[in-house]
């Protein structure tokens, strides 16, 4: 019997030029959503406006350092359609120090979030907010997803694309400063750990 392979397609930014976020925000941010520790974030139920250090970008695709959050050009939002991602994602607003709001940019929250798991890992649990820290190392993958969505965002900040989704509407576009490549679902993990790592959790 044949077997079919499964895999969604990851886009992750191929520079290392992550937007920095206004000083006081993040003040902010570690005292309702962010973890001020481990950088992750505590509550990923609702949408989340970021404040910003003004830079020129042209990446497609982007994150915020340390705050564990996306942000998109709307360039790629739109092209992925209004509909998939409104369901799919919370969506807020960019803004400059100055108060500008940001066109062109938004802030993206995958409503479904996969792990990317390597053959080999790092992890520890976050001392302040206990969630649980893995570090990808060797081949990766993902297990299969417990919400069947067409796009999901990883712990990492990517972007991970069903094949139709991105085939359909991402496949012939010229997207700026990102990688895109294919990460295999596999059935079982490789990296010795339980597929479902809340057991490592204390």
């Amino acid at each position: 019997m044949v077997q079919i392979k499964q895999f969604l397609f990851q886009i992750e930014p191929s520079a290392s030029d992550a937007f920095t976020g206004a000083r006081s925000w993040e003040k902010e941010a570690e005292q309702s959503w962010l973890c001020g520790s481990c950088g992750s974030p505590r509550d990923l139920s609702k949408a989340i406006e970021a404040i910003v250090v003004p830079e020129r970008r042209k990446s497609d695709l982007d994150f915020v350092y340390g705050a564990g959050i996306m942000i998109a050009s709307t360039k790629l939002l739109d092209a992925l359609g209004t509909t998939a991602v409104n369901k799919w994602c919370h969506v807020g607003r960019v803004f400059e120090e100055s108060g500008a709001q940001l066109d062109g940019y938004r802030t993206l929250i995958g409503r479904c979030r996969l792990l990317i798991r390597g053959e080999q890992c790092q992890y520890r649990v976050c001392d302040e907010c206990g969630q649980l820290i893995y570090r990808a190392i060797g081949r990766k993958y993902v297990l299969p997803p417990k919400c069947v969505a067409p796009l999901y965002q990883s712990e990492s900040t990517d972007l991970l694309i069903s094949p139709e989704l991105y085939r359909k509407k991402l496949a012939r576009m010229k997207l700026n400063r990102v990688d895109v490549s294919e990460l295999d679902v596999l059935q079982k993990p490789l990296d010795g750990l339980p597929a479902r790592l809340v057991k490592l959790l204390p």
